[in-house]
C-alpha cells in the first residue's frame, strides 16, 4: 500500500511536465496499474484489521462508501483545478494527495496476511460450486465496468476528433497547419459536462450499491443478490440499446452497472464467509480481487482496441446484454446443480435410525410456507414410513421444530394425512430418529441437521 501510493505520487510529479507529451500515456497507465495493486493489497489487509469475521462485510461496505464519495469529490476537485490553471494543476494536486496518503499509510500495522500455504480444506471450500459461480459473476460484472468506462469515455470525451487523412494531401496539409500554429481538428459536438454527468452517476451508483447491499443481505440470500445484480445490468443495458439520447443512456448504464458491481462484490464477500469458514480471508480476498482487477482490464481493452463511437455505442450496450444473459444462464443452472450436489451429500451423510437398510431420499420443495426439505427413510419397507419435513427458516425467523409424519404415496389423492398425535408411554413408538432439535441452517441452498 505504501509503495503503490509513493509511486503514484512520483508518476503524478512527472505528469505535470508531460501533460502535452506522449510520455503522459505510459505514466497514466502506470498510475492505473498501481491503483489496481492497491485494491488487491487493501483486500488482503482489511480482514486482519476487523475485530471479528462478522464485521468484515460491514467494513468492506464502509470502505466502498468512502471510495465512492472520495471518487466523486476527487473528480470535482480535479476538474476545478484543470479549469482554473490547466491539466497540470490537476496532476500537481494528485501528487500532493498521494504524498499525504503515504504518511498516513505508514501508521498501518505490519501484519502477515498468510504465514502458511493454503491447505486442502481451504482448497476444497474455495472450489465449492456456489463460490466459483459467484466469483465468475463478479468477474463478469467487473469486466463490464471496465468496458463501459472506456466505452463512454471515448464517446463523451469532447474536444477534437482528429483529421481525416484519406484524401490525397490531407496529411501534408495538416502538418503545414500545425507548423503555422493552427489546430487542424474537427471540434466535437459533445460538451465536456456530459462526461461529468456520467461520472457523477457512476459514483452515485457505487455509493448506493455499497449502502443497500448490507441491508439487502439480511433479507435476501447472497445467491439471489448476485443474480439480481447481473439482472439489473442486463436491464439497464437493454434500455440503453433502445434509448436514442447518448447522455441519458450513458448515465443510465453507468449508474446501473455501478450499483450492480458494488452489490455483487459485497454479496460475494458474505458468501465466502458463509461457505468457506476455514479459509484465510486475507489471502483469499486478495487472490479473488486480483482476478477481478484483471477482468476489469480485459473488459476495458475491448473499447480501446475497437472503435465504438457514434452508432457503435449501441452495439457496445448490446454486447453487455448478451454477456449478462449468458452469464446469468450459466449461474442459474450451475446453482441448481450445486444445490443437487449438496442435497446428495446430505442424503449420504445423514445417519438412519430404525429398521431397514435402504437409502434415505432427499427432495426439496417450495410451498406457500417457504422452502423445505423432505427426508424419507425408504429402507423401512413401509411405503408410508416416517418422513422428516425440514422447513428452511427465512432470515429473521426462528427455526421451526422438526415434524415426523407419514409419507404420501405417489398415486394418493385428497388432503395429506394429519400428523400423528404423540403416542402414550405404553404404546409402540416410531423409529427413533435421535430426537434432534430444530434444523441448523448452514446455507441458503441446503439444510444440515445437527443431532
Amino acid at each position: 500500500i505504501v509503495g503503490s501510493l509513493a509511486l503514484r505520487s512520483l508518476l503524478a510529479f512527472f505528469m505535470i511536465s508531460h501533460i502535452d507529451s506522449f510520455l503522459l500515456f505510459p505514466e497514466a497507465f502506470g498510475v492505473l496499474v498501481l491503483q489496481k495493486a492497491y485494491h488487491v493489497a487493501k483486500s488482503a489487509l482489511v480482514p486482519t484489521m476487523v475485530p471479528s469475521d462478522d464485521a468484515l462485510v460491514d467494513a468492506n461496505s464502509k470502505l466502498s462508501l468512502t471510495a465512492a464519495i472520495s471518487g466523486m469529490s476527487g473528480a470535482a476537485v480535479g476538474a476545478l483545478f484543470a479549469t482554473l490553471g490547466g491539466s497540470s494543476w490537476a496532476a500537481a494536486v494528485a501528487m500532493i494527495v498521494f504524498a499525504i496518503a503515504v504518511f498516513q499509510a505508514l501508521s498501518l500495522p505490519k501484519v502477515s496476511v498468510a504465514s502458511q500455504p493454503i491447505g486442502e480444506t481451504e482448497k476444497a471450500e474455495l472450489r465449492s460450486g456456489t463460490i466459483v459461480l459467484a466469483a465468475s459473476v463478479v468477474a463478469v460484472l467487473r469486466a463490464v465496468v471496465g468496458f463501459v468506462t472506456f466505452l463512454l469515455a471515448f464517446e463523451l470525451r469532447g474536444g477534437g476528433d482528429g483529421v481525416n487523412l484519406e484524401p490525397i494531401g490531407a496529411g501534408a496539409g495538416a502538418f503545414a497547419g500545425m507548423a503555422r500554429g493552427l489546430q487542424p481538428v474537427i471540434e466535437s459536438t459533445t460538451p465536456l459536462w456530459h462526461f461529468g454527468v456520467v461520472v457523477a452517476c457512476a459514483g452515485v451508483g457505487a455509493l448506493l450499491g455499497a449502502r443497500i447491499a448490507p441491508v439487502l443481505r439480511r433479507q435476501i440470500p447472497e445467491e439471489r443478490l448476485v443474480l439480481g445484480s447481473l439482472g439489473l445490468t442486463v436491464f439497464v443495458a437493454a434500455v440503453a440499446v433502445w434509448q436514442g439520447t447518448a447522455l441519458v443512456s450513458g448515465a443510465l448504464v453507468a449508474f446501473g452497472v455501478a450499483v450492480s458491481a458494488a452489490t455483487a462484490k459485497l454479496a460475494f464477500d458474505s458468501l465466502v464467509q458463509r461457505d468457506a469458514p476455514a479459509v484465510n480471508y486475507g489471502a483469499t480476498f486478495a487472490r479473488f480481487e486480483a482476478r477481478f482487477q484483471l477482468s476489469w482490464v480485459a473488459g476495458a481493452f475491448l473499447p480501446v482496441a475497437i472503435k465504438f463511437s457514434g452508432s457503435g455505442v449501441r452495439f457496445g450496450y448490446l454486447i453487455v446484454v448478451l454477456v449478462g444473459v449468458i452469464a446469468g444462464l450459466f449461474y442459474f443452472f450451475g446453482a441448481r446443480m450445486a444445490l443437487g450436489a449438496r442435497l446428495s451429500r446430505l442424503a449420504s451423510a445423514m445417519p438412519r435410525r430404525g429398521a431397514g437398510d435402504g437409502p434415505i431420499d432427499v427432495s426439496a420443495t417450495a410451498g406457500s410456507g417457504g422452502p423445505s426439505t423432505t427426508v424419507m427413510d425408504s429402507g423401512s419397507g413401509d411405503p408410508a414410513g416416517p418422513t422428516r419435513q425440514l422447513h428452511w427458516p427465512q432470515r429473521g425467523e426462528a427455526p421451526a421444530p422438526t415434524q415426523v409424519m407419514p409419507a404420501t404415496r405417489s398415486g394418493d389423492t385428497g388432503p395429506p394425512p394429519k400428523p400423528p398425535s404423540p403416542p402414550r408411554r405404553s404404546a409402540p413408538t416410531a423409529p427413533n430418529w435421535g430426537a434432534p432439535s430444530g434444523p441448523h441452517v448452514s446455507s441458503v441452498d441446503g439444510v444440515e441437521v445437527d443431532e
